[in-house]
């Protein structure tokens, strides 16, 4: 992360840069704060630090990061040509999404109401080791290649991981069955990247991520509790 952030640094700093994007786990983002006060002293027009969950785009899985995003002469050419109109909060914010209503696992595997997931196997640490399909998945690392329905053992799929975070259930995940879970465990969802590149670049991209999400997940949205 510290050869990152430098070589952003410095590709800002020569105007070689016009934004940038980090992403990171959340205990990390004291790290986004430090950078961000780098950036600004070059003259950064706008740096905003935030941390978002993959649940509140109405993905069926937490996936909580922390994000910088930078921007150094406020809208990027790039949203220039394409999107002229500033997002409200200006270039180089970080707006949070609004509310929505939460999405389930079963609702999005199209499984029937009441399963409970197992993610430790026959392991027994301290801390839970279920959890309700009908809620929010947790957050899906590597080892959701373990995770299995209790009541019938049905296992989760490589393309089911991914689906969880946000790809299309045909994505092409290669290697292994143990690569393909890493793989999906190590993104970032593809709507939290649409929403922290759009605001990076100076347009709001909204409208388009709910159409996408709406459209991969074609189910009735369950209410759940935050």
């Amino acid at each position: 992360m510290a050869t990152a952030g430098i070589w952003a640094l410095t590709l800002m700093a020569e105007g070689r840069c016009e934004f940038m994007a980090m992403e990171q786990v959340p205990s990390l983002e004291f790290a986004f704060e430090d950078l961000a006060a780098e950036l600004y002293s070059i003259g950064c027009e706008t740096v905003n630090v935030g941390v978002l969950d993959a649940a509140d785009f109405g993905l069926p899985s937490r996936r909580k990061r922390a994000f910088l995003i930078a921007s150094k002469h406020g809208q990027a050419s790039t949203a220039r040509r394409f999107a002229p109109q500033y997002i409200p909060e200006g270039p180089g914010a970080l707006p949070m999404p609004p509310k929505r209503e939460r999405r389930s696992m079963a609702s999005a595997l199209n499984w029937s109401p009441g399963h409970r997931v197992v993610t430790r196997g026959n392991r027994k640490p301290t801390g839970g080791g279920t959890f309700r399909a009908d809620s929010v998945a947790w957050c899906l690392t590597g080892k959701a290649r373990g995770w299995y329905r209790e009541d019938d053992k049905l296992q989760l799929t490589a393309a089911e991981a991914g689906y969880l975070n946000g790809f299309s259930k045909t994505y092409p995940w290669c290697g292994s069955r143990s690569s393909q879970f890493q793989q999906s465990a190590d993104v970032v969802a593809p709507p939290m990247a649409a929403h922290v590149l759009s605001a990076a670049i100076g347009f709001d991209a909204g409208d388009a991520i709910d159409a996408y999400v709406n459209d991969l997940y074609t189910q009735t949205l369950p209410v759940l509790a935050a």
